[in-house]
Formats: C-alpha cells, structure tokens, sequence
C-alpha cells in the first residue's frame, strides 16, 4: 500500500509506461482479457474507472484499518459485480 501511494498520480511512472511498447501492449492484452477484444470507449472509460478506484482504495486513509485480505476480497468482488455486467461495454 505504501508503494502505490507513493507511485499513484507519478507522471514519471506515467512516462515510462507510455514510452515502452511493452508495457502498453500489457496493459491493452490486460483489457481485452477484462472485456474481450474490440470492447471499445466504453470499455477504456470502465477499465480506468476501475484501475483509479482500486489505486484510491488502496492508498485511502479512510480505510487503512482494513486488512489487506478483507481489501483484496472486497475490491475484488466489486470489480467481478462489475465485469458480470458486460453487456454495458458493447
């Protein structure tokens, strides 16, 4: 958690990401695995609603009490709700 505060926002981080092609090619292979291929707008807009708001929840004092387990399962179950309403991203 400490680590993602301190790299959430990073406009450094931000520039070596963009600059590798790797990296991006990840990150477009993680998107089409969470939507499938061809998921469009729609689905980028999701995808970086999704990934800030885990960034956010991880690195929010409001819930620094919470275990890292209990945060784990319960932004994954948010994220599998969300992923279960496909049909929102075609």
């Amino acid at each position: 958690r400490r680590w993602a505060a301190v790299l959430n926002g990073d406009p450094a981080l931000d520039s070596l990401i963009e600059s590798r092609a790797d990296l991006t090619e990840l990150i477009g292979r993680y998107t089409d695995l969470l939507l499938g291929a061809g998921h469009g707008p729609a689905g980028r807009v999701i995808i970086s609603m999704v990934t800030k708001g885990i960034q956010g929840a991880v690195t929010d004092k409001a819930v620094q009490d919470v275990s890292d387990d209990d945060l784990h399962q319960t932004l994954l179950a948010a994220v599998q709700q969300l992923l279960r309403t496909a049909s929102f991203f075609e």
